[in-house]
């Protein structure tokens, strides 16, 4: 239960934006439906500006 805290204390130092948005994704972690993770994760990514690239399945062959 230790990473919980630290991950909480890490996510508090964010800008308030941010913040926000990534406390909804770690309420998640705990008992919810993965629709509900999904969502409030995308909604984090579009907080924090991560862009995410689709696996290239050429690059793997």
């Amino acid at each position: 239960m230790q990473w919980v805290v630290t991950r909480l204390k890490i996510i508090h130092k964010l800008p308030e934006d941010t913040n926000a948005a990534l406390v909804k994704v770690h309420k998640t972690l705990t008992g919810s439906t993965l629709e509900e993770f999904y969502e409030h994760v995308d909604a984090a990514i579009a907080a924090t500006g991560i862009m995410l690239k689709k696996k290239d399945n050429k690059k793997d062959r």
